[in-house]
């Protein structure tokens, strides 16, 4: 038999001993095959219980029961403008990259606060305020760690709560909170509790160091879904009737709805192809728009909370489209009772002027973008879509790219 001839050795030719580690050996590829497999598919987050779940529910079809939202998707349509936008959430259920809470090493970490308009409802999710700062600040763009903590449908005690929670986790150099119109629609007096960490269990870090199949099963036992490494396919951000979340759902409302609503903007809204929520948010936003509201407590005790972790805060303020402009009055008579008129008196901008007010008597930087809308409004630029009420991609960068221009002024000393 030649040399070439020779047989390999095999399990069965082994010593006992070389058995023993060959089957050894074999267990252990496989057991650190497994581990790195499940790691990859199922990927967990640093902070086992921060999510955007515990400060809006919106999204969950039963609030009794919520669950956690990682890595998923949800779409969002506005058939009245012929528009549909993907959001795909991260292993924290917010609509950005995926975090790491060590801030990157020679950055400066800013978080934007604040509800679907820093979301960026209305627009891919490349073309959002905080995409905007970084497109902003250019080839500077990797000085700083930008994190989007926008959150649709919530408010101010809302932001309170989320600030509450996770300034402590992440530490930010900046906080940008970034106000719309109706955030202060249902205002309510303002309570320091809400920025304890109490309305959310205090943070479980992870220990990386367990085996990945195990941390899936606590996972599942604790009626969580375990996120997987890809985006499932979307679900729709507006439920379709016949779901209870769903107006329509309800004959009595669908039957005065359809008294003013025009039938193709109301089959729309009931298929969840639009938002519902917004018939009569015309006279909602006259009622609220005119009415005093005191956001010193708030702003004040935010700015303390954040003095603790050495961050600075920064103030912005995003008007309603009929704040700035009466284009959209015709497309919101399709679906608001009627009595439409002009929101561009003085009575209806105090919200920012108090917050202007407020914030210099604080010491807390403020903007407020009613002036530039106004005037890019004025020239004819549409800068919110026709019927939704939120904001074009386009004018989300533009905000963010402004806020970025504001922000280095103000950290460089050099005139704006």
């Amino acid at each position: 038999m030649t040399e070439e001839s020779v047989p390999s050795p095999t399990p069965r030719s082994l010593s006992p001993a070389r058995k023993r580690l060959f089957w050894s050996v074999l267990i252990v590829f496989f057991l650190v095959g497994q581990e790195c497999l499940l790691r990859l598919v199922f990927p967990v987050p640093e902070v086992l219980n921060f999510n955007r779940i515990h400060y809006s529910q919106l999204l969950m079809p039963d609030v009794r029961r919520p669950k956690f939202l990682s890595n998923v998707a949800y779409r969002m349509q506005s058939a009245p403008d012929g528009t549909e936008f993907i959001h795909r959430l991260n292993l924290y259920g917010f609509r950005d990259r995926q975090w790491t809470v060590k801030k990157p090493d020679g950055t400066k970490r800013v978080i934007f606060m604040g509800d679907s308009f820093t979301e960026g409802a209305g627009a891919d999710g490349s073309r959002t305020i905080p995409e905007g700062f970084k497109i902003g600040a250019g080839e500077r763009a990797r000085e700083f760690d930008v994190m989007n903590l926008g959150i649709q449908a919530t408010g101010m005690s809302d932001f309170m709560v989320l600030a509450g929670q996770s300034m402590p986790i992440f530490k930010p150099d900046v906080v940008m909170l970034v106000l719309f119109g109706n955030d202060f629609a249902n205002f309510v007096e303002y309570s320091p509790v809400w920025l304890s960490g109490q309305f959310a269990p205090p943070p479980e870090f992870a220990n990386f160091r367990l085996p990945r199949f195990w941390q899936v099963v606590s996972m599942l036992q604790a009626g969580q879904r375990p996120p997987k490494a890809w985006y499932p396919q979307p679900f729709p951000f507006f439920a379709s009737v016949p779901d209870p979340r769903n107006p329509f759902s309800n004959e009595k409302k669908a039957m005065y709805y359809s008294t003013f609503v025009a039938p193709e903007v109301a089959e729309a809204m009931a298929f969840g192809r639009f938002n519902p929520y917004l018939i009569n948010t015309f006279h909602d936003d006259k009622s609220y728009l005119s009415r005093d509201m005191d956001a010193r407590p708030y702003l004040a005790g935010l700015k303390e909370f954040l003095a603790k972790f050495g961050t600075r805060l920064r103030v912005a303020y995003i008007p309603t489209n009929n704040q700035v402009s009466d284009a959209y009055l015709q497309f919101q008579a399709t679906f608001c009772r009627p009595g439409l008129h002009s929101l561009m008196g003085p009575e209806y901008q105090r919200h920012a002027a108090h917050t202007s007010e407020v914030c210099e008597a604080l010491a807390i930087p403020f903007l407020d973008f009613t002036p530039l809308l106004r005037q890019l409004e004025g020239e004819g630029h549409r800068l919110y879509w026709n019927y939704d009420n939120h904001m074009r991609g386009e004018s989300y960068t533009m905000l963010g790219e402004t806020l970025f221009r504001w922000f280095d002024s103000l950290e460089n000393g050099i005139p704006n």
